[in-house]
């Protein structure tokens, strides 16, 4: 009978005996790599208000072309207010709001005069015909009042933290991030910049597997460095340090010579959930008595490093 599995087939078992975390809400600020809990829904629409796409001059397109002059000037962040008549335009920042009257923005590279060096009273000429909507961005043409931005299961990366606060949205219900704890053991493996005797080797694996680990936007409360027997005392202290009992998921990339039963009745005491990589040519395993703790997304993320 052949005990080796497929690395599909380990990633699913491992994912069959996850649960997920208890929402938590917290500010948008704060919430990179978390994974939404439900849908963010937008509160503002955007645009806010009619606004110019180009630095330009807002004018009315039934005026046509040939002269105008200019009677105010608009930057981006004032209130809406300003109007133009019949022959008038406005000198307009990209993101401020169009004047009453105005229903085209001309481009500044479409007039004769050098954009810098107009202010209200100053005559302008546009090179062309203006066309109506030209380089508007209406109120509420990309997101309404009630849209989706960020589905529930999403990982807020950064377009996702940004629609969500250009949506109006302030703080978000996501999953925590699993706590992690990663063990490396092996009798031959001493601590990177160690000397290394006789039959010893650097450890490299704990390192990967932190790095995996973090890169699936888990945090990392510790890395142990254990031996191949779970009776030695140290190793028993080590196992049973305060970071285990608040973790997670323990994650391990175990050496030939360790007893797993008694690593994973270590890990299942401290109330944490345990998990294995594989070794090269042996087969995969995985010890979960509580199941993965994790994010919704986030735990398919750990399932997949684990798993190769």
């Amino acid at each position: 009978m052949s005990f080796t599995r497929t690395v599909a087939e380990h990633r699913h078992a491992i994912l069959a005996a996850t649960t997920v975390l208890t929402a938590v809400r917290m500010p948008i600020t704060d919430a990179w790599g978390r994974t939404t809990a439900e849908p963010v829904v937008a509160t503002l629409e955007i645009p806010a208000f009619d606004n110019s796409a180009m630095d330009g001059y807002a004018v009315r397109a039934g005026d046509g072309g040939g002269r105008r002059t200019v009677v105010v000037d608009i930057p981006a962040g004032v209130a809406p207010g300003a109007s133009i008549g019949p022959g008038e335009a406005a000198r307009i920042m990209t993101g401020a709001p169009l004047p009453a009257g105005a229903d085209a923005i001309v481009p500044h590279e479409q007039t004769a005069e050098p954009f810098r060096d107009v202010a209200p009273g100053s005559l302008i000429h546009l090179d062309a015909q203006p066309t109506p909507a030209a380089h508007i961005r209406g109120q509420g043409d990309d997101v309404s009042v009630g849209d989706v931005v960020v589905a529930a299961g999403e990982r807020l990366g950064a377009l996702q933290r940004s629609a969500a606060a250009a949506a109006g949205a302030a703080s978000v219900l996501v999953r925590p991030a699993p706590r992690v704890v990663v063990i490396a053991s092996g009798d031959e493996l001493v601590a990177p910049g160690e000397p290394v005797g006789p039959g010893q080797i650097p450890e490299s694996n704990g390192l990967l597997l932190d790095g995996l680990v973090r890169g699936a936007d888990a945090v990392v409360t510790e890395l142990i460095r254990v031996g191949d027997d779970p009776a030695v005392g140290q190793t028993q202290d080590q196992l049973a340090a305060p970071d285990l009992a608040q973790a997670d998921l323990v994650a391990d990339q175990p050496g030939l010579g360790r007893d797993m039963a008694a690593e994973a009745d270590l890990a299942h005491a401290q109330g944490a959930a345990l998990a294995r990589g594989s070794r090269p040519a042996q087969p995969k395993a995985h010890h979960l008595p509580h199941g993965v703790q994790a994010q919704a997304a986030g735990h398919h993320r750990i399932a997949d490093e684990m798993a190769l």
